[in-house]
């Protein structure tokens, strides 16, 4: 009986820790979850990451004298590899949350004496969600914030820009994930730095998220946890022309959207000025010119189709007192613009010149120290022509092989270089051959320092020559007794440049889609089949890549007729988009407008 007793006794216990045990995680599950080190999935130095209290077992102290035992703290060990950028990750695609919820000090002890400022920011996966900077006299910031359904991961940054006496511990108390706000959809967006650097000019001049041992720190103060930051090093060959680009051929999205600066700890004395340029391959898609007042500058411009790579430039005209720092805060791939198709051309420079008369005569980018400059501002592509001290300044050129090429124009725009204006520098001409025959001639003087061009180039051409002729009156710097001119951004074309870019119409949203589903579309006059190929018709995937697809052309009904069928089923759920562009009639008529669809596949 005894026995018997004990035995219930110890079967209602059981249950009694089974129903509380379950009860409570089904809370925690419903109500909320702690960021803690169980969810921690990257870590920038383990040592610099604190968890419910200092390692000195001492707790978490806020500002406003209260105490933390649940929290996380950023503070840098005595031999910190990141002390100025300590982030943790924490991984969350398995939690079902809609928001974030934290209140953000810094320790209280350590807010005496100059420690410099620290900027708090989150992330989740490549958005911004948060940030603010930090002083000693900061209150208490308590925060929510929406987290976007399929996030994968929560990133804590403490951004220190140390001061003489130190630097701040930074707490996230009570970081937590909730539901207290609506649900919010995931941004279709890839962040450059999942892709990484292809090349660059110097590696020693481009930095990720840090200098060699500074924050980045936008114009306006702020510290910066994500970006690139463009600067030249000691020993930099590129001072006035630097750039990083990145291979994006493999993913289709259509806008690039970036925050540019210079950074603040180099905005001071004489640094002369600073271009940032962005190019998509050989077409640039913006410039702007950096001073030491110049505000940061919000970036989103449309990425044209078929776009290999994109490039950006820092060009550089320093100062008496050296040169700027140039950020890129975040750069990010996203869909927020419509697509634009370009012009079929080529660039003078992909092919390059095959002879010159002299190659210290003839320079690409920029002269032997310094950026070319038109009208004001600095350029990064094109060719420029100057007479070294032992050229000859009434016969300079360069010759392009064309032969291989079916291209009716060429297009570039002819500048003297706006630094070397001052004096009686005479005149200069440019012209242009196709072989022996000139297609182009114009005098230049400091009075007409420009021209956009476009010149036609007779069939069967195979060299195009860029010329251009100086009065010889010996020299020893560039620009003081002649000018230097330059061909800027020189290409080869067939369209006129009203047709160079190309919107898509953006056809409606279809969602419940069948997992086979077949687009069904009809022309009013028939197809060139030709023109049927996956450059002009395609479909992606959530990922942006393209999706197997077979193309059937009904031609009994005169080729009006087109279906789009996938190789394989699609998967459910997932957001799939249709384009197509520069489908011809027989006539040689391009059908109708470019256009984009998304269609989204029944779950």
């Amino acid at each position: 009986m005894f026995k018997n007793s004990l035995k219930g006794l110890f079967v209602s216990l059981l249950i009694l820790l089974t129903v509380v045990t379950l009860s409570g995680n089904t809370n925690a599950a419903s109500n909320s979850v702690l960021l803690n080190s169980s969810l921690e999935s990257k870590v920038s130095d383990s040592d610099d990451v604190f968890y419910n209290g200092w390692s000195n077992e001492e707790p978490f102290e806020l500002v406003n004298g209260k105490s933390s035992t649940n929290g996380i703290g950023f503070e840098p060990s005595t031999y910190s590899n990141s002390d100025e950028r300590m982030y943790a990750e924490y991984y969350i695609q398995e939690q079902d949350f809609t928001t974030f919820e934290a209140t953000i000090s810094l320790d209280q002890s350590m807010t005496t004496g100059d420690n410099g400022v620290t900027e708090a920011v989150i992330y989740a996966d490549d958005e911004k969600i948060y940030s603010k900077t930090f002083t000693n006299t900061s209150g208490v910031e308590t925060i929510k914030l929406p987290v976007a359904k399929g996030t994968n991961s929560i990133t804590l940054y403490a951004i220190q820009d140390a001061g003489t006496q130190g630097n701040h511990a930074l707490i996230y108390d009570n970081a937590r994930l909730t539901n207290s706000l609506a649900s919010t959809v995931k941004k279709d967006q890839l962040s450059l730095a999942t892709i990484g650097i292809a090349e660059s000019s110097d590696s020693d001049d481009t930095h990720y998220g840090v200098w060699y041992n500074a924050p980045f720190q936008k114009s306006d103060g702020s510290l910066l946890a994500r970006g690139y930051g463009i600067e030249p090093s000691a020993y930099s060959s590129n001072k006035d022309r630097m750039y990083s680009s990145f291979y994006i051929e493999d993913y289709s999205y259509t806008t690039l959207e970036t925050t540019i600066s210079i950074d603040k700890k180099w905005s001071q004395g004489d640094l002369g000025k600073t271009q940032a340029i962005i190019y998509a391959d050989n077409k640039e898609i913006y410039s702007a010119q950096f001073k030491n007042t110049t505000s940061s500058k919000d970036v989103k411009v449309q990425i044209p189709k078929d776009t290999n790579y994109l490039y950006f430039y820092v060009v550089q005209d320093e100062g008496e007192q050296g040169n700027h720092g140039v950020l890129f805060e975040n750069p990010l791939l996203t869909n927020e613009l419509p697509l634009i198709s370009i012009g079929d051309y080529l660039s003078l420079s992909s092919i390059g010149y095959s002879k010159t008369n002299d190659p210290d005569d003839v320079h690409y980018g920029d002269w032997y120290s310094s950026p070319f400059e038109v009208d004001g501002e600095l350029i990064s592509d094109g060719y420029g022509f100057e007479p070294s001290t032992y050229g000859e300044p009434s016969n300079m050129y360069a010759d392009f092989y064309i032969s291989d090429y079916t291209y009716s124009k060429l297009r570039t725009k002819i500048s003297l270089d706006s630094k070397y204006l001052t004096g009686d520098l005479g005149t200069t001409t440019a012209s242009i051959l196709a072989d022996d025959q000139v297609i182009y001639s114009e005098e230049f003087t400091n009075n007409k320092t420009e021209d956009d061009i476009e010149v036609s180039i007779p069939p069967g051409t195979k060299y195009l020559r860029l010329k251009a002729s100086m009065p010889d009156r010996g020299r020893s710097d560039v620009g003081e007794d002649n000018h230097a001119i330059i061909f800027s951004s020189p290409i080869l074309t067939n369209s006129n440049p009203e047709e160079d870019i190309r919107e898509y119409k953006e056809w409606g949203k279809k969602t419940d889609v069948d997992v086979d589903k077949d687009w069904n579309v009809e022309f009013n006059v028939p197809m060139d089949i030709e023109t049927i190929i996956e450059k002009n018709v395609y479909i992606v995937n959530e990922d942006n890549k393209i999706v197997p697809m077979l193309y059937i052309i009904d031609r009994k009904d005169n080729a009006t007729k087109l279906t789009i069928s996938p190789v394989n089923e699609y998967k459910r759920g997932q957001k799939y988009t249709l384009w197509m562009k520069d489908i011809k009639g027989t006539n040689g008529i391009v059908l109708g407008e470019n256009v984009k669809m998304d269609f989204v596949i029944e779950k």
